[in-house]
């Protein structure tokens, strides 16, 4: 019998959590995370004669292929899949996904997500020697590039009275001060934190992490929600500095995750990622220097100059009297040559 069929009204993770500490606790080898389940599902509802082939994928994209490599998460094959999924529907005449054209990856590709999702797939299939050719590896989807827009002052007025408790000012304050990632808020350990200096280190995968200065007003956040933490869940030994009922008293100690600040969303009115951009927008208007902008908030070169160049556009185009001038110096030039 399982816990979570006891009640509806028990609280399976802390009851759980008791049964370990016991010694009573027996895990189920079989069982799948949601995740998988949903892979699964949808693997089984496409055309039959492209199941063998999903199957090989997922192996590939779970490190056990014939080459080895990382694995990947169930959350991140789950969205693959429901993209690769919803374009064999289409490819039903296909005998096998040996006969697909780069023309119908052209055709089929109508976002980059789902020209991602098919690459991945032709290539993994490719590399296991399922197919003879990758047709999408010659496809190339020009994306047009977004231009930043700040966010109007009437809307970021007591943006912060909005957000609610402790938990919610902290992730806003980080967000929208500090243009940290929801998924990175999600994710800093307390053993990033030291409150004598004032730092928090930021984690990122394959990088350097990068180190944040926090001002008086986000350290007393800092100090609010950590005592908030302490009394609501005093015997948690979660790593991470933000905890949810349900993360706090996990067996496994997990992050939460970006769905757990889907409320403070809702509350605000404004997206995240608007957040970010208006706040590294701003400091591109104020300093017009991408090498602060780099130290700052971690992010690359390409990005600083991406936002100076939006905040300052006028600086980076050449007016119509010079453009005169330089086209016919240069065709003086390559005619001598």
């Amino acid at each position: 019998m399982g816990v979570g069929d006891l009640s509806r009204h028990y609280n399976t993770v802390r009851v759980a959590g008791f049964l370990q500490t016991k010694g009573m606790l027996a895990f189920d080898s079989a069982a799948v995370g949601t995740h998988e389940a949903s892979v699964r599902r949808w693997v089984d509802q496409a055309p039959a004669q492209f199941q063998a082939d999903l199957h090989t994928w997922i192996t590939v994209l779970r490190g056990h292929g014939k080459r080895p490599s990382p694995p990947m998460r169930w959350g991140t094959i789950r969205g693959y899949v429901l993209h690769v999924v919803s374009v064999l529907s289409t490819w039903e005449h296909l005998a096998s996904l040996g006969e697909v054209t780069e023309q119908e990856v052209k055709t089929a590709a109508v976002n980059y997500s789902v020209f991602t999702s098919l690459r991945s797939l032709l290539r993994a299939l490719r590399r296991e020697r399922r197919v003879f050719r990758d047709p999408a590896r010659n496809v190339h989807l020009t994306t047009p590039v977004r231009v930043p827009r700040p966010i109007p002052a009437d809307r970021l007025k007591g943006l912060l009275n909005l957000a609610g408790g402790a938990k919610d000012r902290l992730a806003l304050v980080l967000m929208a001060v500090y243009a940290v990632r929801p998924k990175q808020v999600a994710e800093i350990l307390l053993d990033g934190l030291d409150r004598s200096t004032g730092r928090l280190r930021i984690r990122r995968p394959n990088r350097l992490d990068h180190v944040i200065c926090l001002d008086e007003f986000a350290l007393r956040l800092v100090k609010e929600w950590l005592a908030e933490r302490h009394h609501r869940w005093p015997l948690s030994t979660n790593p991470y500095l933000i905890v949810s009922p349900l993360t706090a008293l996990h067996i496994e100690r997990p992050a939460v995750g970006i769905a757990n600040f889907s409320s403070l969303r809702d509350r605000i009115g404004i997206n995240f990622t608007q957040l970010r951009q208006d706040r590294l927008l701003d400091e591109a208007r104020e300093t017009a220097d991408p090498v602060r902008l780099m130290r700052l908030f971690g992010i690359t070169s390409h990005t600083a100059i991406h936002y100076v160049r939006t905040a300052y556009s006028e600086r980076f185009t050449i007016d119509p009297p010079r453009r005169e001038g330089v086209l016919p110096a240069l065709l003086s030039r390559c005619s001598r040559q």
